[in-house]
């Protein structure tokens, strides 16, 4: 499955990858973990959200007119809500 959210604020890839690594595990526990969740990698206009046995759970794409959320075969609907409910927030 594949999300296309308009990227309103023209976020860059740099910055949504500091917002995730310092807040979506935060975020995806509603606030009470403290544990490390995801682990993320971060090439030129792409993210790569992992688990922590290191497989690709989600590629994110950017660009200055959209953020592409790509799945794998190794992702769930709550990982994705979430992940999707994040970046939308990071774009208002």
């Amino acid at each position: 499955m594949m999300i296309i959210l308009n990227n309103t604020k023209k976020i860059q890839a740099k910055l949504l990858y500091d917002l995730l690594k310092k807040s979506f595990d935060e975020f995806y526990g509603n606030g009470i973990t403290k544990t490390e969740i995801f682990n993320y990698g971060i090439g030129i206009n792409t993210i790569s959200v992992e688990n922590t046995e290191g497989t690709e759970i989600y590629n994110l794409t950017i660009t200055d007119e959209e953020i592409t959320i790509n799945e794998s075969a190794a992702s769930d609907k709550k990982t994705r809500e979430k992940l999707r409910q994040f970046v939308e927030a990071c774009l208002k």
